[in-house]
């Protein structure tokens, strides 16, 4: 099974076939950062490569999905962040 890695902006759990990738900076709103793009792109991966995952359970952690993009963080790095496409990206088996 791939390596299990602690994130900063998710928590990723899987059992019984399910991960549940959940968004993980409540008191923040879940609000995207340039660091949960990267992350979220990460734990992706990490779940379609792991062989016991047959489920995928997104959602945010506390009382919001995600207010949406952080622009405390600056709101052009956010805005490159969410839009640079990626580079692990590959057609679906």
């Amino acid at each position: 099974a791939p390596r299990m890695r602690a994130f900063t902006t998710l928590r990723v759990d899987i059992a019984a076939g399910v991960a549940e990738v959940v968004l993980n900076r409540p008191k923040k709103l879940n609000s995207m950062t340039a660091a949960f793009f990267s992350e979220l792109e990460e734990a992706a991966v990490m779940v379609k490569d792991h062989p016991d995952v047959r489920v995928v359970l997104l959602r945010g952690e506390g009382r919001a999905f995600t207010a949406g993009l952080d622009l405390a963080e600056g709101e052009a790095a956010a805005l490159r962040a969410a839009n640079r496409p990626s580079r692990r990206a590959r057609p679906a088996d």
